[in-house]
């Protein structure tokens, strides 16, 4: 059995909102029945461990 990946992409971006900076992760991932489509997950909620962010 072959293991799919399930995401495209994912990475930590700093973001800017009214003057204070935060982590924001984002994923894209397929969409489930639409060939060629993605959605784009973000999260704030995170844990940082040895300078590493992890949702």
């Amino acid at each position: 059995m072959t293991k799919k990946n399930h995401y495209l992409y994912a990475s930590i971006v700093i973001v800017q909102y009214h003057g204070h900076e935060f982590p924001l992760k984002v994923v894209f991932v397929f969409k489930r029945g639409s060939k060629g489509s993605y959605l784009v997950l973000a999260a704030t909620q995170m844990t940082k461990l040895w300078g590493i962010y992890f949702i």
